[in-house]
């Protein structure tokens, strides 16, 4: 009987060891399991029962965390340090606030607005923005005036060391469409594949703005009201919103000028591994590279490790003034551009391409994109109209499987 307790004991360590590294094991052996555009066309039986395992795998191994060791607290779990609202696309590092509403297009406001200018060819309108037309647009400062319900923008002249100002509503009410937008001749725009309706504002705002921005003749400022539609597939059908408007179903969701997603997420521990490895790499920057420079709508802060945000699947965030909690889905990393290498002082791209060149010789790590750098997250509320707010808590529900992959700068695992 010794023998078989042994035996039997044994056996059964090695299956809990087992069960607890399957994550880990995993993802030695398969690499890319379920990131996006992979996952989204071979969402089989198969991959779904993994998941499941691995899902089971994390939570016992939390549970077991917490439950064992005496020194866990609560400034163990991820919580919201900032809140960054960008009310035109593309233009300056936005208004942060301490809380905010989640509306069915995101953050409320939330690129709102958008500096447009036709591509006759195509008869589209497109989006102007920093990277392509002006890096100057780093350069505008953005206040929130809650009594007036607007915001307030504040850009530099040329040839003078001032600033002008022009403001625009947050709500959008029927007496501001009546005196300020057609209806009907609204503007097509097309915003990566998907198009949107929109229309011209330009009227609101001082019309040297422009100029002053370096931008092109025929540019506009344009407004979205009801926004556009975006299919969210990753997992496919894993949201609960239903707009009436339309037949398509839960798979559906709303957006105003994103590009394609609502809610942008980047936290302080991949902030601070950016930076330590520009500067191990050599560049020679007299700044630190903040978050705006990627332009995220939520900072969270006490995550277990650098993007430990890429391999989360579902996750609530804790209202930490009521308890009350709200689920979102972790949809697909963010696929970097050139603004992060703008400096937000001169509103001048830096030659070397430091941040760019960094991101690039470790972060090709999502198979849909294998030729860009990922940097960040993107993700969607299951329901509307709840407030969020810093210090709110985030409470991880399930992860996507274990990824490891060879990129140019070496292996990576998260």
């Amino acid at each position: 009987m010794n023998n078989y307790a042994v035996v039997f004991s044994g056996a059964l360590t090695l299956g809990a060891s087992c069960f607890l590294a399957f994550p880990r094991l995993l993802g030695l052996f398969t690499g890319y399991i379920d990131e996006r555009e992979f996952f989204t066309n071979q969402n089989t039986k198969t991959i779904k029962l993994l998941r499941a395992i691995v899902n089971a795998s994390y939570a016992t191994k939390s549970y077991l965390y917490r439950t064992l060791n005496p020194e866990y607290h609560e400034s163990q779990i991820p919580t919201i340090s900032k809140i960054i609202i960008y009310p035109i696309k593309s233009c300056g590092p936005g208004v942060q606030v301490k809380e905010w509403q989640v509306d069915e297009h995101g953050l409320k406001h939330d690129r709102q607005y958008a500096l447009a200018q036709l591509n006759e060819e195509a008869g589209l309108y497109t989006i102007v923005s920093q990277k392509f037309v002006s890096t100057r647009l780093t350069l505008l400062k953005c206040a929130y005036f809650p009594e007036q319900n607007c915001f307030e923008y504040k850009y530099p002249l040329k040839k003078e060391n001032e600033m002008d100002s022009f403001r625009i509503p947050a709500e959008i009410t029927e007496e501001f469409i009546a005196e300020n937008i057609n209806l009907s001749e609204p503007l097509q725009m097309s915003i990566w594949t998907n198009g949107i309706q929109c229309y011209d504002v330009s009227h609101c705002i001082p019309s040297k703005f422009f100029e002053e921005m370096d931008l092109p003749s025929g540019t506009r400022l344009v407004l979205s009201l009801k926004g556009k539609e975006f299919k969210d597939t990753s997992p496919p059908k894993s949201t609960f919103y239903q707009d009436p408007s339309t037949n398509h179903g839960k798979e559906y969701r709303r957006t105003h000028f994103q590009d394609y997603f609502p809610i942008h997420i980047v936290t302080e521990e991949d902030m601070s591994d950016l930076n330590f490895r520009i500067k191990k790499k050599g560049f020679n920057l007299n700044r630190e590279i903040i978050d705006t420079a990627f332009r995220p709508n939520l900072l969270l802060s006490g995550t277990a490790r650098p993007y430990d945000v890429d391999t989360w699947n579902r996750f609530d965030i804790e209202d930490h003034t009521t308890s009350e909690k709200h689920s979102f889905t972790r949809n697909s990393k963010c696929m970097r551009c050139l603004i992060p290498d703008i400096n937000p002082v001169t509103g001048v791209s830096d030659k070397e391409f430091p941040v760019s060149k960094t991101l690039m010789s470790y972060r090709r790590v999502d198979s849909g994109a294998a030729k860009l750098a990922c940097f960040g997250n993107y993700c969607v509320q299951d329901v509307s109209n709840f407030q969020i707010h810093v210090g709110d808590r985030i409470h991880i529900l399930s992860r996507k499987i274990t990824v490891t992959k060879w990129s140019g700068g070496g292996l990576v695992h998260h």
